[in-house]
């Protein structure tokens, strides 16, 4: 069902007021020391990416337009976390609590919303990339999805099996984070039923190729992305991945 672009407002307020409920729930309950702070952030975050999928796929015919609406607006809502509101604005500070990680501090707002301006800079070019060359747009689902889950999972798997352990940077500095190569893994594992769930969009020779080179390339990007950037990285390569497949091929 595709709607004129103009009724976008009345769809992202609603779209808002659900990803705010998730962030109080998940805000409550990191506050009650009931949830880790690690797995609240990847909850908003994977439903920040496929909400603004789900409602540009089924209102919009995938518009890019749209696309720039949502992410200017998950832009405007990370930069309202900045100290000076939370110090002024409790309710600011609490919801602030679902995705602000400790070893992130005293940066977590420059790492999220620079995340979030690499994550729409990079969906918007697949986008634009794919409509320009004729590419089915339901394939933007496809590197979505292995990132809202591969990465979405892998930090939660990391942190709670996680037992081999590796180094990555910040994009901006030299501090050092660890990973895992348990949460590594996921990425690995999701890539596979990702193009499982696809392979309907593409002939036996191209999945065949995917299936090769995909979930080693995108495993491979989520390890060696700087940290907090792993979500940028990990669109734009998969994307261009099937892209230059399926042109290729």
């Amino acid at each position: 069902m595709s709607i004129p672009l103009q009724n976008w407002p009345l769809l992202e307020i609603i779209r808002l007021l659900l990803l705010l409920g998730i962030q109080c729930t998940t805000s409550y309950l990191v506050k009650e020391g009931k949830l880790k702070v690690n797995y609240s952030r990847k909850v908003v975050h994977f439903t920040h990416l496929l909400s603004t999928l789900f409602i540009n796929r089924t209102f919009f015919n995938y518009s890019i337009k749209y696309f720039i609406i949502s992410g200017t607006l998950s832009l405007f809502e990370s930069l309202i976390m900045v100290e000076p509101i939370r110090k002024r604005i409790s309710f600011i500070a609490f919801i602030f609590l679902s995705y602000d990680r400790p070893e992130d501090r005293p940066h977590t707002v420059r790492l999220a919303s620079t995340q979030i301006i690499g994550m729409n800079i990079s969906l918007i070019g697949v986008a634009y990339l794919y409509r320009l060359s004729g590419l089915p747009l339901d394939l933007l689902a496809l590197p979505l999805i292995i990132t809202a889950f591969g990465d979405g999972l892998a930090e939660p798997i990391g942190v709670r099996f996680g037992k081999r352990k590796y180094k990555t940077r910040d994009l901006f500095g030299d501090r050092v984070y660890t990973r895992s190569y348990e949460g590594s893994a996921i990425v690995f594992l999701s890539s596979i039923v990702a193009l499982m769930a696809f392979n309907h969009f593409f002939p036996m020779n191209e999945l065949i190729c995917l299936f090769a080179v995909l979930p080693l390339l995108m495993t491979i990007t989520e390890a060696h992305s700087p940290h907090t950037w792993d979500n940028p990285f990990l669109y734009l390569v998969g994307g261009l991945a099937i892209y230059f497949i399926v042109l290729i091929i």
